[in-house]
């Protein structure tokens, strides 16, 4: 589930990109979230799916099954409303950035 969840925001945040690996930043994302200690490897999981299933509310799909136009839409409504979203987007792009260098 985290890896379709994962395929979604790179999808939906690298749109516009022509030059995208999605399969890499995907699987350099999620061993990165592996290898982080439990501490915050959990409360990241759970914040990941909890917005996963927030997008139940508004589309009545998961976020992992929506399309690239109502994903990003859904982004922008997290990032004006659901706390400490702008924080997560920050970090997940820095993550999805650092795999193309790598």
């Amino acid at each position: 589930m985290l890896e379709k969840i994962t395929e979604n925001l790179i999808s939906s945040d690298f749109y516009e990109l022509e030059n995208k690996k999605e399969t890499v930043v995907k699987v350099f994302f999620l061993n990165y979230i592996k290898t982080l200690p439990f501490y915050f490897k959990y409360p990241l999981i759970i914040y990941i799916n909890t917005f996963n299933f927030l997008s139940i509310i508004f589309y009545l799909k998961t976020f992992s099954k929506l399309d690239v136009t109502k994903s990003i839409k859904f982004i922008k409504i997290l990032i004006k409303y659901f706390p400490g979203f702008q924080l997560f987007q920050k970090f997940y792009r820095t993550i999805f950035l650092l795999s193309n260098y790598e």
